[in-house]
């Protein structure tokens, strides 16, 4: 279940260099890394045209890669400029070149339609390289799928049992939570008042064993699987809940976390703070606690992956504090779904090749004509004909082709009806159209 419209981050900017080429594993594709003369990154499919070899494994000339194989070289854009011993490059020769930005320390990628890329989306983590902040991360790999890490952080009442020495205290599982929709995303609330500080927040801020402390947890979510943590504590009775956060500590949480496959995920995250930035031994122990207490969660989510592998549809129960990540995963749920619809009506509608379709020119009323055999696959929907041939698909609505266009959403019932739902979340355009065309098959030989 992955997003593709959306920008995710790919690496630390200090990993992509012009010395080595980086090979990442992203959404289940081989993406290769590297910068360009003047520094700008670059980001292609890490996969020969040929014979699919390893970009990566070749080297730079240039601004360009050249394939360790048999020296097919491809320009940043992914087209193919030379094939030695051929004087002629086929057109077809080329490579998925990704768009990329560089900002908040993080190389950005886009690995859907290019034409939807906007840097104007990408998420804000300004606190990164804020001049009134300092912040000190990394990426840790996860053997474990990204959403269950959303679900993690999305509720912070397991700190008193993961990370008793470290983050929690016994009174954050007691003390309920607020959960609420944006239009972006989801935020969960916690307020833990009066009570004691964690060893944690004693070392960073200061405060005895036996004072207490207002401690705020508010975490905001947006898709596809972005997290941002505010969270600190002020001396009990300041007025921190009202705003005024004075007399404590305040740090930010960032997680950016990309799906490497199904079933591994890259963790970007970084803590940043506002208080002490000129001592950099502040920068270090906040990192330092933090990646210790990161390092537990990922051992329970990688035991969590292998209990559910080995029964994928064992129910689970759900408690007040998974309100949060509940809706974080519905609305994951939502937009992946939205997006292969949007690209299978794209796919038939406008992407299709030439002589797939035509317009109804026999009173058929659907728009599409079955092509002849050698056109290949039929893409098309039930036609008029098979409709009343058939009268199981007499819900099946005709669908003209120019009233697609003027409103995709005229060919809604047939996608919800022809396509099966897990193909629909986990496939792009192309793989639609094919699972299209099987549930026709499957529905002609029944």
């Amino acid at each position: 279940m992955f997003l593709r419209n959306c920008w995710y981050v790919a690496a630390w900017n200090h990993e992509v260099t012009r010395q080595k080429m980086l090979r990442r594993t992203l959404l289940n594709e081989p993406v290769v890394f590297y910068r360009t003369e003047d520094g700008r990154p670059v980001a292609l499919e890490d996969r020969c045209c040929h014979r699919h070899a390893q970009l990566s494994r070749g080297k730079l000339v240039g601004d360009n890669v050249q394939c360790p194989y048999h020296g097919f070289t491809y320009d940043p854009s992914g087209t193919c400029v030379l094939i030695p011993g051929q004087a002629k490059v086929p057109s077809e020769a080329r490579v998925k070149s990704y768009p990329t930005v560089e900002r908040y320390r993080w190389i950005w990628i886009w690995m859907g339609d290019p034409a939807l890329a906007d840097p104007a989306k990408i998420e804000d983590f300004h606190w990164m390289d804020d001049p009134d902040w300092r912040a000190q991360g990394e990426r840790l790999q996860l053997k474990g799928n990204y959403v269950l890490l959303v679900e993690n952080l999305l509720d912070l009442s397991h700190l008193t049992f993961v990370h008793p020495t470290t983050l929690g205290t016994d009174k954050i599982a007691q003390t309920p939570m607020k959960w609420e929709k944006l239009n972006t995303g989801v935020r969960v609330t916690r307020w833990i008042m009066e009570s004691p500080a964690p060893p944690f927040f004693q070392k960073a801020g200061g405060f005895k064993p036996d004072e207490n402390v207002d401690r705020w947890q508010i975490i905001d979510w947006t898709a596809p699987a972005f997290v941002r943590l505010d969270v600190g504590a002020a001396v009990s009775g300041t007025g921190a809940r009202d705003g005024n956060r004075s007399r404590g500590i305040e740090m930010r949480n960032l997680n950016a976390i990309t799906p490497e496959t199904d079933k591994t995920t890259h963790y970007f995250w970084a803590q940043a703070h506002n208080f002490k930035t000129d001592k950099p031994w502040m920068t270090e122990l906040l990192y330092q606690n933090v990646h210790t207490a990161f390092l537990e969660d990922l051992e329970i989510i990688q035991a969590q992956q292998e209990n559910i592998e080995m029964r994928p549809d064992a129910p689970r129960i759900d408690m007040t504090h998974d309100g949060g990540g509940i809706a974080a995963r519905r609305m994951l749920e939502e937009l992946v779904a939205a997006e292969a619809r949007t690209g299978l009506v794209r796919c038939l509608v406008g992407c299709a090749p030439a002589g797939k379709y035509s317009e109804g020119s026999h009173g058929s009323g659907t728009g599409f004509d079955r092509p002849r055999p050698h056109h290949g696959w039929d893409y098309s929907p039930p036609l008029a004909r098979d409709r009343r041939r058939d009268r199981r698909h007499r819900s099946v609505p005709a669908v003209r082709r120019r009233d697609v266009r003027r409103d995709p959403r005229r060919l809604a019932p047939l996608l919800y009806r022809a396509v099966p739902g897990p193909d629909a979340q986990r496939t792009g355009p192309d793989a639609l159209c094919g699972a299209l065309w099987r549930a026709r098959q499957a529905r002609d030989q029944a």
